[in-house]
């Protein structure tokens, strides 16, 4: 989904925003304090890597707002059941 000026998010939990078709966005500071967003759809959250992938690359330190906002994305997207890997192995 393309966000619009117009679309406000169901939510946000901290940096990230969480709209009504399951799409995150995170606004984030990388090094330097640059502002980026990092969106993901709605058909990215059933992937078992996802939320590993999050911590692996670093886009997100604050677990306490990312968590709740994934776990409403996906009841937002209509996703009943997930596996999570915890290891890229």
């Amino acid at each position: 989904m393309k966000i619009t000026q117009k679309e406000r998010p169901a939510a946000v939990f901290g940096a990230w925003e969480v709209y009504p078709d399951g799409t995150l966005i995170g606004k984030l500071k990388g090094p330097g304090g640059k502002e980026h967003e990092v969106e993901i759809y709605p058909d990215r959250l059933t992937e078992p890597d996802l939320l590993l992938a999050i911590h692996a690359d670093r886009l997100s330190d604050d677990w306490n707002n990312i968590i709740p906002a994934f776990f409403m994305a996906c009841r937002l997207a209509g996703v009943k059941s997930l596996t999570i890997n915890t290891d890229f192995e």
